[in-house]
């Protein structure tokens, strides 16, 4: 097998478990210890990176909801900051400039379906 063909077979390899995404952002639904549904918007090119750096989308995942759960009683504007300094120090970013990519974190409230029968026993 010649040199060509084994580092094309080297670039497959990792082409195939890189993460990928569908779209520009990757989002996770958190629910806290006190109540609070959040959802994290993750930019893909963020995400990758730190499935680079911390292993895998897994560990990403987690990484995250320790984060979150380290501030979960503040807000959520103080949350989305923590997450973003957190990210910056996990990936070696010095200094925010307008053009890095942020993590969002919002909050939100499942839905909850309820059958006919349900409903007609409510009414």
């Amino acid at each position: 097998m010649g040199t060509v063909e084994k580092s094309q077979q080297v670039a497959n390899k990792q082409f195939r478990s890189a993460p990928y995404h569908l779209s520009a952002s990757v989002a996770l639904d958190f629910l806290t210890s006190s109540g609070r549904y959040q959802k994290i918007i993750i930019p893909a090119s963020i995400f990758d990176q730190l499935c680079v750096h911390l292993g895998n989308a897994h560990k990403v995942k987690q990484w995250i909801g320790a984060r979150c759960a380290e501030v979960e009683t503040l807000s959520l504007l103080c949350v989305e900051q923590y997450l973003n300094i957190m990210l910056r120090d996990k990936l070696g970013v010095v200094r925010h400039s307008e053009q890095t990519p942020r993590i969002t974190v919002s909050t939100w409230q499942p839905v909850h379906y309820c059958s006919t029968d349900q409903h007609q026993e409510m009414d």
